[in-house]
């Protein structure tokens, strides 16, 4: 997250392939009904927490038009924002309004 954007070469290779895949596993993980997500409360394991936390700094991380111009890369940050509205509603209520408006200006655009 935090590594500068390469001056040369392509961006897509260099940094958002990894984030794309990282992405792409997570949606599997999270949108393939493999686990019950509240026994994590249950056992109040923040392990499902600090992934979603994690993932979702790194969609936001990414600009919007560069989300667009690349289609993986679009495919997993889409993909992402749909699971994280549809199966983990109250993670997302809970964000700061900052945070949920930045979620939700591509929706807008």
């Amino acid at each position: 997250l935090a590594t500068a954007t390469p001056a040369t070469g392509d961006i897509y290779k260099m940094k958002y392939k990894g984030m794309s895949i990282a992405l792409a596993v997570l949606n599997s993980a999270l949108g393939g009904n493999y686990v019950c997500f509240g026994v994590f409360a249950l056992y109040n394991d923040p392990a499902l927490d600090s992934a979603l936390d994690i993932s979702l700094k790194m969609a936001l991380s990414i600009p919007l038009d560069h989300v667009i111009a690349y289609p993986k890369l679009s495919k997993s940050v889409f993909g992402f924002m749909e699971i994280i509205f549809r199966n983990h509603i109250k993670t997302t209520m809970a964000l700061d309004t900052s945070i949920f408006m930045q979620l939700m200006n591509p929706v807008h655009e």
